[in-house]
């Protein structure tokens, strides 16, 4: 059997262009309370023809929680429970997939074998969460795409105390591009969610502490205010949420330039 398989963060997309056959498994970054389920809806599409893909009507996709072994506890756990759906004509499948009884990030491993045995493998980011803890929705346009050591110290405050999610306009399939940005620009990690209607709400519910949001941009504004979100800036979010005090943005001076202090 063929394996191909492709390590996305933000987004799972697999694809290869140019010849037809290949399978796209997509699906957004998942959120989940620690000991209960990730509720799981992917699109899976097969190549035809360059970049043209049609619904893999009938895929069979499995679906299974996979550790990231960055700690022992993690990696003692093993994969989770396995589950499968067919993708109905529009290439959509879904299942609830248990997430296990310890926070942190994961990754949903999404697979699909196609008739001549190939497979097909995408990893999705999924964040198992406290649902008692404080979380803090942040509009991506509301932060600088480049250094900003203020609001980068403001968001290390935030994210001391609140778990973060992020939210956009843009579609799932630029979400890995937006994860390396952030990272890149050094600020805290967090899942993204694209701006849908009732995707706030449904996080509402499953984390009743999420009330505050960050946003700059008039859609995304209005979205958090029909969600009853609080609006505040995020100097205010991150005083209102944050745990430990921020790190200094200014460097330190050279020690070189550090006076002595004079002897008693």
């Amino acid at each position: 059997m063929t394996r191909l398989a492709l390590w996305i963060f933000g987004c799972g997309v697999l694809g290869l262009a140019g010849c037809s056959g290949q399978y796209v498994l997509t699906a957004p970054d998942q959120i989940a309370p620690v000991g209960d389920e990730a509720a799981v809806v992917l699109r899976v599409q097969r190549q035809e023809v360059a970049f043209w893909y049609r619904p893999a009507n009938e895929a069979l996709v499995r679906m299974q929680m996979a550790p990231v072994p960055e700690t022992a506890e993690q990696a003692a756990l093993g994969p989770g429970p396995l589950r499968a759906a067919f993708a109905d004509k529009n290439g959509y499948a879904g299942a609830a997939v248990p997430v296990g009884d310890v926070t942190g990030i994961f990754y949903l491993h999404l697979a699909h074998t196609n008739l001549r045995g190939n497979e097909y493998e995408s990893y999705i980011p999924t964040y198992v969460w406290d649902p008692r803890a404080r979380v803090t929705a942040v509009d991506i346009k509301a932060l600088p795409r480049r250094h900003n050591d203020v609001q980068r110290a403001q968001m290390a405050h935030l994210a001391a105390g609140s778990y973060i999610v992020y939210f956009t306009t843009e579609s799932i399939g630029d979400h890995a591009g937006l994860h390396e940005k952030l990272e890149r620009a050094g600020y805290p990690q967090g899942p993204i969610v694209q701006r849908q209607a009732g995707v706030l709400e449904l996080l509402r519910a499953r984390f009743p502490r999420l009330e505050v949001g960050v946003a700059s941009s008039g859609r995304i504004k209005r979205y958090f205010d029909a969600a009853g979100l609080e609006r505040l800036t995020l100097e205010q979010a991150a005083e209102r949420n944050g745990g430990a005090a921020p790190p200094d943005p200014a460097p330190a001076p050279p020690a070189a330039d550090v006076a002595a202090a004079p002897a008693p």
